[in-house]
């Protein structure tokens, strides 16, 4: 006789993601005595469980459900794991506190990486290549400043707070930087030789605009042609009629 099994009566669900119902297949395993049939039945199981987790092709996940056929097994399931096998006192241990950050920042709307990056440019001793990077620092600098700030920038700024974070070891000539606009962000123009030379720039337009004219002439000839065609066709069809109108009256008068 079936009689009705009732939430209160069960056991408790150890991990509710998986259910009841593969809970009971875990324990099943517990009573399987044979190892290689215990260590098969083992892993239809994990697969059965890796098709409920959501990232079923992680790596990590993959481990996870192998502790966690463990944790519902409460850690006496004796199978071939490709795992180390989980241990109990995993259970109980707290996360580590993660420490807040404690580096002060003088500009923070640069960021800790450009003094990371200001660090190492002061490392380079040769000083073509020190004065590369610290002209693309500052380019960088500009960029950051301008998503902060919407209004005209003046290139000495960038320069000033330059000198602030490096502690005065990198340095800029604020004069050459605006006389040679150093820090502008415009894209590079086509250099002068790709440019069509005026004559050339003539014998293309002349050349076009001839051609325009030409095209134009040989169209109105066509359409003058086809007008007389037409014309023509009107005379000689209007005189064949007149024509049939005569012999039709010279016949009835005889």
């Amino acid at each position: 006789m079936f009689t009705e099994e009732y939430n209160s009566q069960r056991s408790h669900i150890i991990l509710r993601e998986y259910g009841r119902n593969l809970q009971k297949m875990v324990q099943h395993l517990l009573t399987i005595e044979d190892v290689d049939k215990r260590n098969q039945q083992a892993k239809i199981v994990v697969e059965m469980m890796r098709q409920l987790s959501p990232n079923p092709n992680n790596q990590d996940q993959i481990q996870k459900i192998w502790d966690d056929l463990q944790i519902m097994c409460d850690f006496k399931l004796d199978i071939e794991s490709p795992f180390p096998k989980a241990e109990p006192e995993l259970l109980g241990k707290k996360p580590k506190r993660m420490e807040y950050n404690t580096n002060r920042l003088k500009k923070k709307h640069y960021g800790r990486n450009v003094d990371l990056m200001i660090e190492q440019i002061c490392k380079i001793e040769d000083e073509n290549e020190k004065y590369e990077a610290t002209l693309f620092l500052a380019k960088m600098m500009k960029s950051f400043y301008n998503t902060w700030n919407k209004e005209v920038l003046d290139d000495e700024i960038i320069l000033n707070d330059l000198r602030e974070l490096s502690s005065f070891r990198l340095n800029l000539d604020t004069h050459q930087v605006k006389n040679e606009n150093l820090l502008s962000s415009q894209k590079t123009r086509r250099g002068p030789s790709s440019y069509p030379t005026s004559s050339e720039n003539l014998s293309f337009s002349s050349h076009r605009s001839s051609g325009l004219s030409s095209g134009n002439n040989n169209r109105r000839d066509n359409n003058r042609r086809d007008n007389n065609n037409m014309s023509s066709r009107d005379g000689r069809s209007s005189n064949n009629n007149a024509g049939n109108k005569d012999h039709g009256g010279r016949r009835r008068r005889m």
